[in-house]
């Protein structure tokens, strides 16, 4: 029988409940996301194997059966590729874990390293609705029904704000500000907060919400916004009851608009969102390439008005092997995990804590300012955006790049490769692995245990 502290149900309890959460840190969003891939793996397992779910061993998580789930998700689940890696990567950091508390689990970790991650096909463009697809959606709510009224003010709310789902969900009442210049403050990845202005009619919308549905309550108080009744009892909004209702609302709406897609989902309203603002330009031409080099014109001139350089410039200047993290100050994995090629070509990855915040604050203002102007109607074209931008950067006593720049995007590109080919070395070598880990503290039991022998 093995024992109970070695059992692989009690490494995922120990798992959820003491490492991720006490060890690592790692935010509730992040441990929910492995906790649901472990837990559909398990299910999985069991239906692959016949068996119950307390029947399913270690030895039965091999790497046919995580190939195996990872196809389901890609032929019968239609999971993006993101998705699918994501699932990989939790898998992954789960077994790593047990392989360093149980032994036997080491030739399975090593195969399941074999396992590639997902590669897309084909370049996907982002998807977006148009705004008669986005207020054909809303409307579908019924604002006589106490929830038909709730669902509406979240599908304005996530419209105007351009936030995340799990944004919306972990909105307080003590994060809405409604007074002459209504704004909220969202909580997103990483604990990373950011205040973003509303439109009046939005903040119209939540003042008889929130007299609606916490007309008791102090404005500072720490309840959820937005709430499900279960059980009597006040539960916060879940992710997939605000995808489901999405779907729902969408499929009614496309009896009115038959350009809505069969299938949508929150990410849509928060795309739909920023390419409203700019084509709110009379010129706008998402094919042109003036289109696209209007983005790369907003783009640098933000850069250089925080810190002095065009987001080429910065990768040239601070994209260096010799420097820790390779002058990197976040990556995709980071702390902990390797820098990625795809890490090292992204601009922003190389600014300090200070200048990301003058970064955000300056976007957050620009798009303020934007989407007034559209509210407002005033017809832009697309060189009157970049006339308005510039005076707007001016007006914050910023630095105002003239120019493309001293250097290209592609140079940037190749500079920033060939740093991080010799960094690969670097960092291979300083890197630790949790497998590194288990064998230096084998090697370390052992020295403790033949000193032990020795006295």
């Amino acid at each position: 029988m093995i024992p109970f502290n070695s059992s692989l149900f009690s490494m995922v309890h120990d798992y959820f409940v003491v490492y991720l959460p006490e060890q690592r840190n790692l935010s509730p969003n992040t441990i929910r996301s492995y906790r649901k891939t472990i837990e559909e793996l398990l299910d999985y397992t069991k239906e692959m194997h016949h068996i119950s779910l307390a029947e399913v061993k270690l030895e039965h998580l091999t790497s046919d059966c995580i190939l195996s789930y990872l196809a389901y998700l890609r032929n019968e689940r239609k999971c993006s590729v993101s998705t699918q890696n994501t699932r990989a990567a939790a898998i992954r950091a789960f077994l790593s874990y047990v392989s360093d508390r149980d032994i036997t689990a080491i030739h399975i970790m090593t195969q399941i390293k074999k396992i590639p991650f997902a590669k897309p096909d084909t370049f996907q463009a982002v998807d977006y609705l148009s705004t008669e697809a986005i207020s054909a959606i809303v409307e579908q709510a019924d604002v006589k029904t106490d929830k038909g009224f709730r669902d509406r003010v979240l599908l304005i709310l996530m419209y105007d704000t351009g936030a995340r789902v799990q944004e919306i969900l972990n909105l307080r009442l003590c994060d809405i500000q409604l007074g002459r210049a209504p704004k909220v403050t969202l909580f997103g990845k990483g604990r990373k907060k950011r205040t973003v202005p509303l439109m009046q009619k939005t903040a119209q919308y939540l003042k008889q919400y929130i007299s609606r549905f916490h007309g008791d309550q102090p404005k500072e108080a720490e309840s959820y916004l937005f709430y499900s009744i279960i059980h009597g009892q006040k539960e916060r909004m879940t992710d997939r009851r605000i995808r489901y209702l999405i779907e729902e609302y969408g499929q009614k709406a496309r009896a009115v608009c038959p350009e809505i897609p069969e299938h949508i989902h929150p990410h849509l309203f928060r795309h739909s969102r920023a390419m409203h603002l700019y084509q709110a330009g009379i010129d706008y031409d998402k094919n042109a390439q003036s289109t696209r080099r209007f983005y790369a014109m907003v783009q640098n001139k933000m850069h250089f008005a925080v810190h002095g350089h065009t987001a080429a410039e910065v990768i040239v200047e601070r994209a260096d092997a010799e420097k820790p993290h390779m002058g990197l100050t976040t990556w995709k994995a980071a702390p902990d995990g390797k820098i990625q090629e795809s890490d090292v070509v992204i601009a922003k990855n190389y600014l300090s804590d200070f200048e990301m915040g003058q970064l955000n604050r300056m976007v957050t203002a620009y798009l303020d300012y934007a989407e007034n102007m559209a509210s407002r109607n005033i017809p832009m074209t697309m060189n009157d955006w970049e006339t308005r931008l510039n005076a707007f950067i001016q007006m914050f006593e910023y630095g105002l790049l003239k120019d493309a720049g001293k250097v290209s995007a592609e140079i940037a590109r190749l500079h920033a490769l060939s740093e991080f080919e010799k960094y690969r070395v670097i960092q291979d070598r300083i890197f630790m692995s949790d497998y590194d880990r288990f064998l230096l503290e084998m090697e370390a039991q052992t020295e403790r245990n033949g000193e032990g022998e020795q006295q």
